[in-house]
């Protein structure tokens, strides 16, 4: 897998399950995929409005019920080390690595990409 040159593999997946820990969030899809961040996450939701999360701050209010049985139209991975997932309601998460070290991880299958800053 490398999403620096392809990010299809994503689309199409519906997400099932969202985890939350105090330091990190599990995004469970469709066919074995999963995406578990603790660094620094943004929500978009429809109206437009921005939601951020952080690995700092495990219990920041934020609400993601809405994109769960949603599957993603579409996806992006930027120059920035940033995965954007466009999902059928409109909505959009976007992935960012920020920090130093490990910022997210995106699993499919038995296989896995950590997306760092360094």
């Amino acid at each position: 897998m490398e999403l620096t040159r392809d990010t299809t593999f994503m689309n199409g997946l519906e997400l099932q399950q969202i985890c939350f820990g105090l330091y990190q969030i599990i995004f469970n899809f469709t066919n074995f995929c999963h995406i578990m961040i603790g660094s620094k996450l943004l929500f978009i939701d429809k109206q437009g409005q921005l939601h951020y999360w952080s690995g700092e701050n495990g219990r920041a209010a934020i609400c993601l019920n809405s994109i769960i049985e949603e599957s993603v139209v579409a996806s992006e991975f930027s120059k920035n080390q940033e995965l954007k997932l466009s999902f059928s309601n409109g909505e959009i998460l976007v992935f960012i690595s920020e920090g130093v070290g490990e910022s997210y991880v995106v699993h499919l299958y038995n296989d896995f990409e950590v997306i760092t800053n360094i």
